[in-house]
């Protein structure tokens, strides 16, 4: 079960850098961290329940604007050592670790 969510969370991630590649670089909007958080929860799909999915997501959203203040630094950073981190902590939220 973990593998698969994490080839989901990769895939979320991958997603979300071919939809930034016509932003410009900056911060994170409010449509950033929707989006974002939108494809996370269809990534994790039904891996998790839907009140676990949203606090996953909504954790993880959290902790990418924190790691990554700028949102394009956040889709080139993605096999980051910090973003292994920011899903351990997310999962911990929910129970999983």
């Amino acid at each position: 079960m973990l593998n698969a969510y994490l080839a989901y969370m990769r895939i979320l991630l991958s997603l979300c850098f071919i939809v930034t590649l016509g932003s410009c670089a900056g911060g994170w909007t409010e449509e950033d961290k929707n989006s974002f958080r939108q494809d996370c929860i269809s990534s994790v799909g039904s891996q998790l329940s839907d009140a676990n999915r949203k606090t996953y997501c909504d954790c993880f959203t959290d902790q990418m604007v924190s790691i990554y203040p700028v949102f394009n630094d956040a889709m080139e950073h993605r096999d980051s050592a910090k973003l292994e981190a920011a899903k351990a902590h997310c999962r911990k939220e929910i129970g999983l670790n």
